[in-house]
């Protein structure tokens, strides 16, 4: 049992989570699912970017009512790594970084 009084009243009710607000401030970064937010790119993450002049910088926000295209709101964030797994182990594979043309250190990976 429960445990509940069985004079009072109760309600069920199914719960729906379609206007749950998530706490968010600058710098929150959320992945959008595909079917489950405004507008934006499916399997895209966006970088909370609003500052108080824009607006609050913390603040709760329905996520999947979200306009991830708002710049003054949001950013897209684009990967600069590629990640890379073998068997046992895995491994990151950074870009290859020159120096300034006419430098005389040679470019290239150094393994």
């Amino acid at each position: 049992t429960l445990g509940l009084d069985p004079a009072q009243r109760y309600e069920y009710a199914p719960l729906t989570m379609s206007d749950v607000a998530i706490g968010v401030s600058t710098g929150t970064l959320v992945e959008l699912v595909p079917g489950a937010f405004g507008k934006g790119v499916a399997n895209g993450v966006y970088r909370y970017v609003a500052t108080a002049a824009d607006g609050p910088a913390e603040t709760n926000l329905v996520l999947e009512r979200e306009d991830y295209t708002d710049t003054r709101r949001w950013q897209p964030v684009t990967p600069d790594h590629v990640l890379s797994a073998t068997t046992g182990s895995q491994g990151l594979r950074l870009p290859t970084i020159c120096p300034p043309a006419g430098a005389s250190l040679g470019c290239g990976p150094t393994n």
